[in-house]
């Protein structure tokens, strides 16, 4: 609950000095985020397939399964904190945050597709099983 108010806090800075912030300049930088979370997906993807976590097959799949998000997910809250850190101005660095989040719930988005699609991939193999 309280981790919602760090990057509250950073944009109420910003809103009050008036900084010019575009549409477009917003727009590139939550594709940015979106755009490298999808790069992180397909690493860890590439990198879990080559690792043996469990002799258990399906306990195997679906520890990598958590691995690979887990992995690739940036949070909100470190996000902001590495912002605060890197801009000595304030106004600059609560304008900084409206960008990470919305790569965040961009990445949450995608994760949520991505989740879904593995899940109706398991139905349809249980399916074919049960079938057969």
């Amino acid at each position: 609950m309280f981790l919602c108010l760090v990057p509250w806090m950073q944009l109420s800075v910003a809103a009050s000095s008036n900084l010019p912030l575009t549409a477009t300049s917003v727009a590139a930088a939550a594709v940015a985020g979106a755009a490298l979370h999808v790069v992180f997906l397909v690493f860890n993807t590439l990198v879990a397939g080559m690792l043996r976590f469990n002799g258990n097959k399906k306990q195997d799949v679906a520890i990598r399964k958590a691995v690979i998000l887990c992995t690739s997910e940036k949070t909100l809250p470190v996000a902001v904190a590495v912002v605060n850190q890197l801009s000595a101005a304030g106004a600059a660095a609560g304008f900084a945050v409206v960008p990470c989040i919305l790569a965040h719930l961009l990445q949450i988005a995608i994760d949520s597709a991505v989740v879904s699609s593995w899940n109706k991939k398991d139905a349809d193999a249980a399916a074919a099983v049960a079938g057969a």
